[in-house]
């Protein structure tokens, strides 16, 4: 086995939103945190979608007909998908990183 070391402030996709702005997203809204990883915003004309499309997805918005988010629940255990498709868990700055964990 080898470890890899991934510098997340670029390899993940993220969303500046910055401080006095609000994004929303799979029905909540966020309101000045600055950096959400695992959204992207190509334009400011576009919503917000997911960076990590299916692990997002399958957090927001679980689909029992998507092979790809049952795998992906299964792999994660149901108590962590339980906590994490419904808590925010904060960095150390504050900004939401739930989805960079998964």
């Amino acid at each position: 086995s080898f470890l890899v070391n991934i510098d997340v402030c670029t390899h993940c996709g993220h969303l500046d939103i910055g401080e006095n702005n609000s994004a929303e997203f799979a029905g909540k809204t966020y309101d000045g945190v600055g950096v959400i990883y695992g959204l992207a915003q190509e334009s400011v004309f576009r919503d917000p979608r997911p960076a990590c499309g299916a692990i997002v997805g399958m957090l927001t918005n679980f689909n029992l007909q998507n092979p790809v988010h049952v795998r992906l629940r299964n792999d994660l255990g149901e108590a962590n998908y339980q906590f994490l498709s419904k808590n925010d868990v904060p960095a150390d700055d504050g900004s939401p990183c739930r989805f960079l964990i998964t």
